[in-house]
């Protein structure tokens, strides 16, 4: 879905509901977004809402890029079971 950069807009107000439908800390979510300004809004909104967001965009270099994966999704240890640390985020842009 396509979401306008209006924090009161009906898309962000429907985001809202399917965020509180499966919350976040159970069912971690990826968003997309189709521009740097949508990435940055939705990271401002939902962050102001009290989601734990992290954010990927094109201009991050790709040790940037890596750090903001592994605090949505940490490394998994195998050997242990377990992984490596506990998740930062909920919800990556």
């Amino acid at each position: 879905r396509v979401v306008n950069n209006h924090p009161n807009g009906a898309k962000m107000q429907r985001l809202e509901k399917l965020l509180s439908d499966k919350p976040p800390s159970e069912h971690p979510h990826l968003v997309f977004a189709h521009s740097l300004e949508a990435v940055d809004a939705l990271h401002d909104h939902l962050k102001a809402k009290g989601y734990r967001v992290g954010k990927i965009k094109g201009d991050m270099n790709g040790a940037q890029k890596e750090e903001q994966k592994l605090k949505f999704s940490p490394q998994y240890d195998a050997k242990a079971k377990r992984f490596v640390s506990d998740p930062e985020y909920d919800i990556l842009i």
